[in-house]
């Protein structure tokens, strides 16, 4: 059951991890000046992501909260929040 449950978490934080992702790395492109830098930070971005998703998903084996599934979008939720802050 608790498997289950993360599951059902994991597909709703997927979709909003999709989102959020898109709009840090938009946000990374503009701030960087050079575009070889914003390449590197955009895959930079996405190997981070992917080691945040692969983390929870290994902490689900141990029955840890459902909502653990949300940590890869709370973390990048707030990057792209200090990334908008700092490009006003």
């Amino acid at each position: 059951e608790a498997g289950a449950r993360f599951a059902f978490h994991r597909r709703l934080a997927d979709a909003l991890g999709g989102f959020l992702l898109g709009v840090s790395a938009a946000l990374l492109g503009l701030s960087l000046k050079e575009a070889s830098w914003a390449f590197l930070g955009v895959v930079l971005l996405i190997f981070g992501y992917y080691v945040l998703w692969t983390l929870t998903a290994q902490l689900a084996r141990y029955d840890v909260s459902p909502l653990l599934a949300y940590l890869p979008d709370l973390f990048y939720g707030a990057l792209a929040s200090l990334l908008a802050w700092r490009l006003r």
